[in-house]
């Protein structure tokens, strides 16, 4: 198996594992607000998400679970993340949230 990572300037991050479809993960600036959350199952939580450029929502699967004090209202937040379809959403995307640490701990 092998695995390969690639930064992007843009602040993509590119994965491959083995012969696995490759996926872009993204981080953010500094400065991503948490202004809204609402749980939709048991331990998945959408959030809304807002910086100086706009909103988003994003999805926290269960798995990321450890990361819901990190991911409280009005916290301030950096992220990583990769964008997955979502039919429900205006722009047919979502974010869904692989990390995140509080923007003052970076």
């Amino acid at each position: 198996m092998s695995v390969w990572v690639q930064h992007h300037s843009d602040g993509r991050l590119r994965l491959e594992i083995g012969k696995s479809r490759a996926q872009c993960f993204c981080t953010t600036d500094r400065g991503v607000e948490v202004v809204g959350r609402r749980s939709f199952a048991p331990d998945c939580v959408e959030l809304t998400l807002r910086d100086a450029t706009g909103g988003a929502t994003a999805v926290m699967w269960p798995s990321q679970k450890s990361l819901d004090a990190t991911l409280a209202d009005g916290r301030r937040v950096d992220l990583l993340f990769h964008v997955e379809p979502d039919a429900h959403a205006g722009a047919g995307a979502r974010l869904a949230i692989i990390d995140a640490r509080n923007s003052a701990d970076s």
